[in-house]
């Protein structure tokens, strides 16, 4: 009983951790300890004690998260409004005559390095990449710097680029000097000015740097963009009053309804269940048959998923954190290993078409036959699932399927790829501009590389960056905005705001 009791601790102790880091799993480790030894002399109602931490405790945070009651009538909403994207500016030094440079070093062997710790640098005779930076609107008038390198934000606290969000100690009160600007601090009302070459920060505003502020990009959406951005696919898909993301944010809280009985598709299975778990990836797949052809949709969950498992947030962690690319392919080793959990059991996945069974796999080749131009398949995927549906997507091409006959939309996802998958029509990745797992700043991310993936992305900007933050642990990682990340917060507002199913 003794050696139960410590590995039952560890288990609740490991869980806790993944779930809400160090600290609260220290506190809820110690509360189960006092709470065990208070039923020591009740047997059934430790048990029932130990079934609520199991279950309650550590059921994965993201499906708590998505769980929330909304009355949002997305076919009613009143506003239509594409978010006004972050300009890309330059600022220039006008003692020095060079520009600040947000110094991340060169490249050994394709990776990045001092990724994690650059210096504020004047020494560039000219606008490259390492001087580009968006100048990001906050509250009350202030302004946060974020250089599109290394994606974090210029800081007060250690005067370098290191922080993941905008929040006190980032934001800047642009300060008019003639035609050019000073930078000064909320906190400390600190100026910047420049030390031996370096950034440097003073109490003396004649001691401060006037800085020419140039915009180098107004960083426009394109017409194409500016479409997806408007379409009813996500709220409307086809006039059913649901879409994309209603699948996607459904299948967080184990729920299919928006794909199968509004959509009408049919779901396919997996040893009987339609919501299919292959291990710790959860998926869901449905098949709609028009004549001779067929359209799939494949969505991917995210970390933590539906159900109580209580090793799947074990599972996902480990996955996450593996942030090692295989040579070959340049996938994202943890990635593709969940892509693979889907792709080894496509012959053990059925559906019955017209009274007669097909596999995914089936369905698959089908699509891949070029005689059957008009088959297709949609991914979707939210976070991990984004970086899954990635993995898989080059799957689906490696088996043969044209990249035109693919469809991919992603939420937040996770970076999968150590170079950019180039050739994809109608892939599009919606980033929030202030979440720290698509800009690459979470453990286990392969950043390393630069910030790419397949298709396109379309950073969705954040009207209120240095507002809402909430950051707490959503999976194994604490640097994460539940409000920036969730798909029932930033994602989902502003898509509402963008998409014209209002106005259908």
């Amino acid at each position: 009983m003794n050696r139960l009791w410590w590995i039952l601790l560890l288990v609740i102790f490991g869980l806790a951790f993944f779930q809400f880091g160090l600290y609260a799993a220290i506190a809820i480790t110690v509360i189960f300890v006092i709470g065990w030894n208070i039923l020591k002399k009740h047997a059934i109602l430790r048990f029932v004690f130990v079934m609520i931490f199991l279950v309650g405790f550590v059921t994965p945070k993201t499906a708590l998260l998505s769980n929330i009651n909304r009355t949002t009538n997305h076919k009613n909403s009143d506003s239509s409004t594409i978010p006004v994207p972050y300009k890309i500016i330059s600022l220039k030094s006008l003692s020095t005559g060079n520009y600040m440079t947000c110094d991340i070093g060169g490249k050994e062997n394709d990776r990045y390095k001092h990724f994690d710790d650059p210096s504020v640098n004047f020494d560039a005779a000219e606008v490259n990449s390492y001087e580009m930076f968006e100048l990001v609107p906050c509250s009350d008038g202030y302004f946060a710097i974020r250089s599109i390198m290394n994606r974090k934000f210029l800081s007060e606290d250690d005067k370098s680029f290191k922080a993941d969000f905008p929040e006190e100690y980032e934001l800047i009160k642009m300060i008019e000097d003639g035609n050019n600007v000073k930078l000064q601090f909320k906190v400390t009302n600190k100026y910047v000015k420049i030390g031996d070459g370096h950034l440097d920060l003073t109490n003396n505003e004649s001691e401060a740097e006037s800085f020419t502020l140039s915009t180098v990009s107004e960083n426009s959406y394109s017409e194409d963009e500016i479409k997806v951005l408007k379409s009813s696919d996500w709220f409307n898909k086809d006039g059913k009053g649901v879409g994309y993301w209603n699948i996607q944010d459904e299948l967080g809280r184990g729920k299919i309804t928006s794909l199968t009985d509004k959509l009408e598709y049919k779901a396919m299975e997996y040893k009987g269940e339609t919501l299919i778990g292959i291990e710790n990836m959860q998926c869901v797949i449905g098949v709609k048959e028009t004549g001779s052809d067929y359209d799939i949709i494949i969505c991917f969950q995210g970390t933590g998923g539906h159900g109580t498992a209580i090793l799947d947030g074990v599972q996902d962690g480990g996955s996450n954190l593996t942030g090692k690319t295989y040579s070959k392919d340049g996938k994202h080793e943890g990635y593709s290993l969940m892509s693979k959990k889907l792709e080894g059991k496509e012959s053990n996945i059925t559906v019955s078409l017209d009274g007669e069974t097909k596999t995914l796999n089936d369905l698959i080749e089908y699509v891949a036959n070029e005689k059957n131009g008009k088959s297709h398949i949609t991914i979707l995927g939210h976070s991990m699932g984004g970086a899954i549906a990635q993995c898989y997507a080059m799957h689906l091409v490696e088996r043969g399927v044209s990249k035109d006959k693919i469809t991919g939309r992603t939420f937040n996802p996770a970076l999968a790829v150590d170079h950019d998958e180039d050739g994809w029509k109608d892939w599009y990745n919606m980033c929030v501009s202030t979440d720290s797992v698509c800009n690459g700043l979470v453990p286990g991310s392969i950043c390393y590389y630069g910030i790419h993936r397949v298709g396109n992305t379309i950073w969705l900007y954040d009207d209120e960056p240095d507002k809402k933050i909430n950051k707490g642990a959503v999976g194994v990682f604490t640097n994460i905005s539940e409000e920036k990340h969730n798909m029932d917060r930033k994602i989902e507002e502003i898509l509402e705001k963008s998409s014209l199913s209002s106005d259908k």
